[in-house]
């Protein structure tokens, strides 16, 4: 999920079209603009008119270290420029720190106009106190207001408190496995297998050529494997399949799935290294040819297009080449076909209610998320990820690769998506889940009991 905290988002989704890059510009002023474009500020008649510039402040998780930041912030200096606003950019990398102290600006009644948040979990305290205003409400004002977003995308946003839709979503996930044909086609092999079977047998195929089978860093990220395997189990309920109590039918999947886990780790599918091993390390096993897949998100692309041949030449030819993308293998066709992936859209901006309350800042509120929402900028954002918009475009050639095309075919071509459980999760059930506990099960520290109990505990 994004990576660790982000991990990522939820409700039931998504259009395909989530899933394609967009590519536009906002119309020129007097145009009609079109059914997937958000017109510029000027197009976009208001029951307010200001009297004068203003300035809104604005919480974001564009900053920092963020590979947006740049293009966020061109986005913000595009918006002054054609309204004559000033943003008080508070943008900053979105680790649990930031979000802290973004809840932390609320309780005090420091609320910003405009943030960028999660639209899962850690943003419930904004839909129960509400502070945020919903999309239909300023669209009975706005009715241009994110018309060039697709109506699966907003759904797929909707806060799991209410069901109602907040937030604007830029940019989304994907995950999936990675593999290398190469690999592959030595022991026989000219397509990922699909159903669970010929995958055991795959990969006891790789372990006895020598050739690692999955890269998995069991300390670092091993939440991609979890989510897949818990979609092998209960399908589209993914979202509302965390144990309430020991017995139940939660539990009875989850119990499952760390089985699973013990048999890779047990029959050797995993480096040996692989409960020290980081992220990091596992994505460089695959571009390097060292292990034959992994189970990842869209951000572990940018690793795989990046080769370290024997005598240290760096290259990104052989991933370029070799590596592909493939759902999962499926446990039961009809619980989850193999062409299908885990993802979604978990963050995205929002309207206070402080705000839109202020008739000297609603439009210009409305104005700040239409502009850096429109399909010029989130095609900017969503790069290799999943793109919320309407109308399908092609990436900058600057941004592509040929395989990055080779994953954005796929993921169109998918037949379903389903949001990550751990997103529904508190912080500590995740980092004690899924960064502690499932190596403790593997190397037989702790039972599956055991570790489902703790589960249970760290979510309440």
């Amino acid at each position: 999920m994004k990576k660790r905290f982000i991990s990522l988002a939820l409700a039931a989704l998504l259009c395909l079209a989530l899933f394609a890059g967009c590519q536009s510009t906002s119309p020129s002023a007097g145009s009609n603009p079109s059914a997937g474009s958000n017109p510029s500020p000027a197009e976009n008649p208001s029951p307010e008119q200001p009297a004068g510039p203003v300035t809104i402040r604005v919480r974001a998780m564009f900053g920092g270290s963020d590979s947006n930041k740049q293009n966020y912030d061109n986005a913000i200096a595009a918006y002054e420029t054609a309204t004559g606003n000033t943003v008080q950019n508070e943008s900053a990398t979105a680790d649990d720190v930031w979000t802290g102290s973004v809840l932390a600006d609320f309780e005090v009644g420091s609320d910003p106009d405009v943030v960028q948040f999660w639209t899962l979990t850690p943003g419930n305290p904004l839909i129960e106190g509400k502070k945020v205003v919903s999309v239909d409400e300023i669209r009975a004002v706005y009715p241009e207001y994110a018309k060039n977003i697709s109506e699966g995308a907003l759904k797929g946003c909707a806060s799991p408190v209410d069901g109602v839709t907040y937030a604007i979503p830029t940019n989304g996930y994907w995950e999936g496995t990675f593999y290398n044909k190469a690999l592959l086609a030595q022991v026989g092999y000219d397509s990922f297998p699909e159903n669970w079977t010929d995958f055991i047998a795959l990969c006891d195929a790789l372990k006895a050529a020598g050739i690692t089978p999955i890269a998995e860093s069991l300390q670092g990220e091993p939440n991609y494997t979890f989510e897949f395997l818990m979609a092998n189990q209960v399908g589209s309920a993914l979202p509302s399949s965390t144990p309430k109590a020991l017995g139940d039918e939660a539990s009875g999947h989850i119990t499952k799935v760390l089985e699973h886990f013990k048999t890779f780790y047990d029959n050797g599918y995993y480096p040996a290294n692989t409960t020290t091993l980081s992220r990091a390390e596992a994505v460089q096993m695959v571009a390097d040819g060292k292990a034959a897949m992994m189970f990842g998100g869209h951000w572990n692309r940018g690793g795989l297009d990046i080769s370290t041949a024997e005598d240290g030449t760096v290259t990104t030819q052989a991933a370029t080449d070799n590596i592909e993308l493939f759902g999962f293998p499926t446990e039961n066709p009809a619980v989850r076909s193999a062409n299908s992936f885990v993802g979604g859209y978990s963050s995205g901006f929002m309207i206070t209610r402080k705000a839109w309350d202020d008739p000297a800042k609603r439009k210009a509120c409305v104005d700040f998320v239409m502009a850096v929402t429109n399909d010029e900028n989130i095609t900017n954002y969503s790069g290799a990820s999943a793109s919320p918009l309407k109308v399908p475009g092609k990436l900058p050639e600057a941004d592509s690769t040929p395989l990055l095309e080779r994953c954005r075919k796929v993921i169109a071509a998918g037949e379903n998506i389903y949001p990550a459980l751990e997103d529904t999760w508190t912080a500590t059930a995740r980092e004690g889940f899924l960064y502690r506990d499932i190596a403790l099960y593997c190397a037989g520290e702790l039972t599956a009991d055991e570790v489902i109990q703790n589960l249970i505990n760290d979510n309440q």
